[in-house]
């Protein structure tokens, strides 16, 4: 009996120990996360989660964060615009980001830039991204449910400090540290241009493969498109343009043009537009617009919405 104490009592000071550690360690490095300089790219998601507040919002990947100029909209609609996109984050990070604005206040118009493939079914990878929200877990409940599609344990594990910070440690440090020396206001608010032309030719990206969809992908769109419905909010989906001839009628194209439409909002996709497919130097790869690109696509996104408004006067 004497010896199961002791080593009931050393398993408890480790115990201790490994708590202390983690709290210790892991406020530290959430110190650092949370003090980023201003242009670093997690600076821009606690800002877009936390305190962001224009009433023009463009959510999506690095197309969006690539092909929507913000002041450009800012200008025509007189009204504050900011790009939330993030390169490699998908649609649950953009119902996780829609969650947390919705709690502080409604945007006026939202924009959301979608690929031609954002619903398929891709195993785990698009899941493991939610690491990037993991800092927002224990603040913000309304994210909790989304992060937790990465694994049943995730709930479990995201009581540590340290686990919820441990992947952003080094470039968090690059971040508060500035060591790249980029540290500026970000006047662009929240776009950032590509420089630089596409040399290659025109090819086919047809998939041989059935396009089979993930249901949670096709579920946070839905609840995307509903939440912005429910509060009021005039909302246009995009596909904005690819140097590729991509499928048009695959089954996440079709999908977001019925379910956008059938809820009243306007849906357009640019894959078979000629006025890009026909001009590689609009482009800085087959993904991505350059800034002329972009400002050329810009004012074609702006023209749409003017028109749609004026219809519905």
């Amino acid at each position: 009996m004497k010896e199961f104490y002791k080593i009931f009592t050393k398993l408890i000071i480790v115990l201790l120990v490994v708590f202390i550690a983690d709290r210790l360690f892991g406020g530290l490095i959430q110190k650092i996360y949370f003090n980023q300089k201003e242009i670093s790219q997690y600076f821009k998601i606690t800002y877009s989660i936390e305190k962001m507040d224009a009433p023009i919002v463009i959510f999506g990947s690095s197309r969006a964060y690539h092909h929507y100029i913000s002041n450009e909209f800012q200008k025509e609609f007189n009204m504050p615009s900011y790009n939330v996109g993030r390169g490699g984050n998908f649609m649950f990070y953009q119902e996780a980001l829609l969650k947390s604005i919705l709690k502080r206040y409604t945007p006026d118009i939202i924009i959301l830039d979608i690929l031609p493939n954002e619903f398929s079914d891709k195993g785990n990878i698009d899941y493991d991204r939610l690491s990037v929200l993991l800092p927002y877990y224990k603040k913000h409940p309304e994210i909790r449910s989304i992060v937790n599609l990465k694994s049943p344990f995730e709930k479990y594990k995201s009581y540590s400090e340290t686990y919820r910070f441990n992947s952003l440690l080094l470039p968090s440090i690059s971040g508060w540290l500035d060591i790249h020396k980029r540290s500026q206001r970000d006047t662009l608010q929240g776009f950032l241009p590509l420089h630089g032309s596409l040399k290659m030719e025109l090819k086919e990206n047809k998939s041989t493969q059935p396009d089979i969809l993930d249901t949670n992908k096709v579920n946070a769109f839905k609840t995307f498109i509903t939440l912005c419905k429910q509060k009021g909010i005039e909302v246009y989906v995009f596909i904005s343009p690819s140097y590729s001839l991509n499928e048009e009628t695959n089954t996440t194209v079709k999908f977001a043009s019925d379910f956008t439409r059938n809820a009243g909002y306007y849906f357009q996709s640019y894959l078979e537009d000629t006025t890009f497919l026909n001009n590689n130097s609009l482009f800085k790869d087959q993904l991505h617009l350059n800034i002329d690109g972009a400002e050329l696509y810009t004012k074609k996104v702006i023209q749409i919405i003017k028109s749609h408004r004026a219809a519905k006067q």
